[in-house]
């Protein structure tokens, strides 16, 4: 399913290497030709985050963090997270 709104955020380091964070919503249903409802999506119109964070740098992994304090995240994993 493509997002119907979304937000990107790229983050380079000091090589240019790049980082996405996204945060997209999606239709709420599927609709045919006719406009009848064929399936609802199961999203609910809420947004979704997606991020393509898979580095230990510590300064990509805090803005992860961050979005996870602020609400916007349901479930965090830091797979480089020193235990």
């Amino acid at each position: 399913m493509i997002p119907t709104r979304g937000v990107i955020l790229v983050v380079a380091d000091e090589r240019g290497c790049e980082t996405c964070f996204g945060f997209f919503k999606y239709a709420e249903f599927i609709k045919d030709q006719g406009g009848h409802i064929v399936v609802e999506s199961g999203l609910g119109g809420k947004w979704i985050f997606e991020d393509w964070v898979k580095t230990p740098d510590p300064r990509f992994r805090a803005i992860v963090k961050e979005f996870s304090t602020a609400g916007y995240v349901i479930e965090e994993q830091d797979d480089f997270r020193q235990v």
